[in-house]
């Protein structure tokens, strides 16, 4: 009786994996990927604008999965594409905004979201581009309006802007977005400064940001 009841588990396990069948598989195109320009084990480095101080990170990680229900039950159903980077800040006197006086965090052992890049199709529609992003360890994460830079569309709004070009530490960039970011009474303390401007690039990830107190920090070579 065992032998037999192990027989038709297996025959039924077979039965119902031959059911999922995986539906549209939607994927990023090559535009919406040049977006995405992270390699995994990349250091990046940034200048201070005001003193050349150096402050660099690290590609942790760059996961790259199809996103959407599985098994029998959604048989059919699409997968969407979804790409998430995270960071690391390699210099190790960084202070976390509750840190005790004297007492920098080792910021090695932690991992920030830098890019989240992906398709969703809200009620099975046409599969949409969304994008969020932050940097270093500010409480942040925000919407790249990636969809309408690719359309060529430039925006010139007081906490958003899609710029044809622009020149940042010597370096000249094509299609950058740049923010405002806002944090409501979130302050900044003397060990904890938060960044109040991002700028974005195709083809490059963030190329600078600025700090309260502290100026613009911006990608050298």
């Amino acid at each position: 009786m065992r032998t037999r009841y192990y027989l038709l588990s297996a025959i039924g396990a077979i039965l119902l994996d031959s059911c999922d069948v995986p539906g549209p598989q939607y994927r990023l195109s090559a535009e919406q990927l040049a977006w995405q320009p992270y390699r995994i084990g990349e250091v990046l480095r940034f200048g201070h604008a005001q003193d050349g101080r150096v402050r660099s990170y690290r590609i942790a990680s760059v996961d790259s999965r199809m996103d959407g229900a599985r098994g029998v039950y959604f048989s059919g159903r699409p997968g969407y594409e979804r790409i998430t980077v995270k960071t690391q800040r390699l210099d190790t006197t960084f202070y976390y905004y509750n840190s005790a006086p004297g007492q920098p965090l080792d910021s090695a052992l932690f991992q920030t979201m830098a890019l989240d890049l992906y398709l969703y199709a809200p009620e099975g529609g046409t599969p949409q581009l969304q994008a969020q992003y932050g940097w270093d360890y500010s409480v942040f994460s925000r919407s790249l309006p990636l969809d309408s830079a690719i359309a060529g569309a430039t925006w010139n709004y007081p906490t958003l802007r899609i710029l044809p070009s622009v020149t940042l530490g010597g370096i000249d960039y094509a299609q950058t977005i740049w923010q405002a970011l806002d944090y409501g009474n979130q302050q900044s303390s003397r060990r904890y400064k938060l960044i109040r401007q991002l700028y974005y690039a195709k083809g490059k990830g963030v190329v600078a940001f600025e700090e309260d107190g502290t100026g613009l920090w911006y990608r050298l070579p």
